[in-house]
């Protein structure tokens, strides 16, 4: 990671948000296309939203693909919203180096933590309709994660949430220590997210979730995308 400054705004980075040519293939599984309709829809706006934007109806349009009924999006109250500034010292106080911050928002809601942790089983029950699973240069740790915030965003949306941006986002890790069943040893991603609770981690494959101060690798955080 380059140095620089602990906050950085995402206009500041190019980021493709196109399907890579290795999703493009006729010998894809139905789950893993929707999923790749699912991603490839946010690419002809990725200059204006910088962030993955779900499509359901692509996702319906996948003969017998039925996806299980989302946890209901719990409006935010005022109490619940925070700058860029204000998440920062809130890493600061529990990691001893607080990871740099991608953001394209200023502001973001806090999401309830028991939305999240409802949120976390619902998107586990996604794995059997689009056949999600850990798959080498297809559907990596990093497609997890982002998969994960884009239907966390997606459901906020649909609900009526326009108060600012959801807090959950994606976040390079050294995976010095063993969580959610992940093996140690080089670099991974996993979802932060900052509840009205405080921050938690969680690590998409599996559905495991702590406590940020909890997490084994919390001091080896790089960079939180949101």
């Amino acid at each position: 990671m380059q140095p620089g400054p602990d906050i950085v705004p995402r206009q500041a980075f190019h980021r493709v948000y196109a399907i890579p040519s290795s999703l493009r293939t006729p010998a894809l599984r139905s789950g893993v296309t929707a999923v790749a309709l699912m991603l490839g829809a946010a690419a002809a706006c990725a200059e204006e939203t910088q962030r993955l934007n779900p499509d359901f109806e692509a996702l319906r349009s996948q003969r017998g693909l039925v996806l299980p009924e989302p946890p209901p999006w719990t409006a935010s109250a005022p109490a619940a919203r925070c700058t860029v500034e204000e998440l920062q010292a809130e890493l600061a106080r529990v990691t001893a180096k607080a990871p740099q911050i991608i953001h394209q928002a200023n502001r973001f809601v806090k999401p309830d933590r028991r939305w999240l942790v409802a949120y976390v089983k619902w998107f586990s029950k996604l794995e059997g309709p689009l056949n999600l699973h850990f798959e080498n240069d297809l559907f990596d740790c990093v497609n997890y994660s982002r998969c994960f915030v884009a239907f966390a965003d997606l459901l906020a949306q649909k609900a009526g949430e326009s108060n600012a941006s959801l807090c959950v986002g994606w976040a390079d890790v050294h995976n010095d220590k063993e969580f959610g069943g992940v093996s140690p040893g080089n670099g991974h991603a996993i979802v932060i997210a900052d509840t009205t609770e405080g921050l938690f981690v969680i690590e998409p494959q599996t559905g495991d979730i702590v406590t940020l101060d909890k997490y084994p690798n919390r001091n080896l955080l790089e960079e939180f995308n949101l």
